[in-house]
């Protein structure tokens, strides 16, 4: 197993969680960046912020 980092712009998101999955399904520990899964910030509850 190998630890890969995965980075780059969120122009490429879809692409980079591609790739990040198909490697993880190899069996590599992959770490990429986090990101807000929702648009809009108003979503977010308190504790969750």
């Amino acid at each position: 197993m190998k630890i890969i980092t995965v980075c780059g712009s969120l122009r490429f998101i879809k692409e980079i969680m591609e790739i990040t999955e198909k490697m993880n399904l190899q069996g590599n520990c992959m770490l990429s960046m986090i990101y807000p899964a929702r648009s809009n910030k108003e979503d977010y509850t308190d504790l969750i912020k």
